[in-house]
């Protein structure tokens, strides 16, 4: 099972480490660091609850699209928090993509007419203040940023 475990300060901030294989089952433990998480640093259930949506959402895709080959890989979800703001980066290995060049799935449509996919980059839109994406060393970077103060 994967552990949270606390990487140290850098520049101010606190920042805790996950590292995950590309597998659905690891699912339950994002949601076991994020409860970790927020009960250690105390955020509202709110931001505790969207930040679980949203990389439960972004790793679901990872997993399911970012790999052509059968290997394990590691998807890295680091948690940075201040007493401002919190930062969560998602990284992995695989196929370049940048969720941010998509457009939004439309709501109104109805269900059998819509698109698979698109919520949990749209998530991030609706619930962050800022959400980037960087490619460097063949890795995809995906950064949420929420102001708490």
């Amino acid at each position: 099972m994967a552990m949270l475990r606390f990487a140290g300060d850098e520049a101010g901030k606190e920042v805790y480490v996950l590292e995950l294989t590309n597998s659905l089952s690891n699912l339950t433990a994002i949601h076991e660091a994020f409860t970790d998480f927020a009960g250690r640093n105390k955020l509202e259930e709110k931001l505790s609850f969207q930040l679980k949506l949203i990389c439960d959402e972004i790793f679901t895709n990872i997993v399911s699209y970012a790999y052509s080959d059968n290997q394990q890989h590691i998807i890295t979800i680091r948690f940075a928090i201040t007493e401002e703001a919190i930062t969560v980066a998602i990284l992995d290995d695989g196929a370049p993509f940048d969720p941010l060049t998509h457009p939004a799935p439309d709501p109104q449509l109805p269900i059998e007419e819509r698109g698979i996919g698109g919520w949990g980059i749209q998530f991030a839109r609706t619930m962050m203040d800022e959400v980037s994406y960087k490619r460097l060393d063949h890795e995809n970077e995906l950064t949420l940023f929420k102001r708490i103060k």
